[in-house]
């Protein structure tokens, strides 16, 4: 039984490797050091995220702290963490008395808040959170409810999500894509010029945030390296990029643009293929530094 455990353990350890994934006991307590320290480092702690493989024991206290819902001060996260609940309690409260805009049937309580949460930015004439249809992030709620366990923290947390990923309209992030692919994959920049392809067939990637591409049990991941990026990188443009480029062989067999559009629209990775498409994403930043 030893002897097959051991075997069990460095085959996980070696598969997650060879994704690009490092998953070593050493490289996991340094992620959880980083998160004890009396005053954290942001910067150490997002170049950790973007390399380990990381315990769903550390990932709520990892989000809060990179999407800035708990402060890199620990001594505060305790008065912190009870004025957000707070606040989403008079957030739960304002429900009973203005009517849901977006009249959601049988919503889950965070896109409930959410929807809420942007009408009381309309009525104050404010724009604290971006524009967004809740049936498109549906999916991605979820993911934040999953992490997070009490309410208030995965609304904070997936509120603040939506802010930072959207700093520019999804056009302009498409635009901003269409000037790297080029570099990031030639052969495929050529197919759509030569096809005439609008990159906006890309556009319900970048307005789910990428569920509808990934796995349920591998979301955790890819957004534990779209988070850990958010300070510096627009990450997301380049997960669209390793995605062209992981479907580029399929892409270049087909000679219809209809085709070449309906392979883009169904586009799946499975949980084998998953760090592959992170480690490519991650080889492209310097591609995004030099725009």
């Amino acid at each position: 039984p030893l002897a097959m455990s051991l075997l069990s353990k460095d085959f996980r350890t070696n598969y997650l490797s060879s994704l690009g994934i490092v998953s070593t006991p050493g490289q996991q307590h340094s992620l959880q050091s980083l998160l004890e320290e009396e005053v954290i480092n942001l910067r150490s702690l997002r170049e950790a995220t973007s390399k380990v493989d990381v315990p769903p024991s550390l990932r709520p206290a990892l989000w809060l702290t990179l999407l800035g819902v708990s402060p890199p001060f620990r001594s505060a996260w305790e008065y912190v963490r009870l004025q957000q609940q707070c606040e989403y309690a008079e957030l739960q409260r304002a429900q009973q008395f203005l009517r849901d805009p977006v009249g959601l049937k049988r919503p889950n309580p965070l896109l409930a808040a959410f929807s809420m949460a942007l009408h009381i930015d309309a009525l104050c004439q404010v724009s604290l959170a971006p524009p967004a249809r809740l049936s498109d992030i549906s999916s991605l709620s979820r993911v934040f409810s999953r992490v997070l366990t009490e309410e208030h923290a995965a609304f904070c947390c997936f509120s603040s999500f939506l802010k930072l990923t959207a700093p520019a309209p999804i056009s302009d992030r498409i635009e901003r894509m269409g000037t790297l692919l080029p570099r990031a994959c030639r052969d495929v920049d050529h197919l759509f010029r030569m096809h005439d392809i609008d990159l906006n067939i890309v556009t319900p990637w970048f307005r789910t945030h990428f569920t509808i591409c990934f796995p349920s049990l591998g979301l955790e991941r890819i957004l534990d390296v779209v988070i850990s990026q958010i300070a510096e990188f627009d990450f997301e443009i380049l997960l669209a990029l390793s995605l062209l480029h992981f479907c580029r062989e399929h892409l270049l067999q087909q000679r219809e643009p209809q085709k070449i559009v309906r392979l883009i629209q169904v586009t799946k990775v499975d949980m084998r293929q998953l760090g592959v498409i992170i480690s490519k994403a991650l080889e492209f930043r310097s591609l995004l530094m030099e725009v």
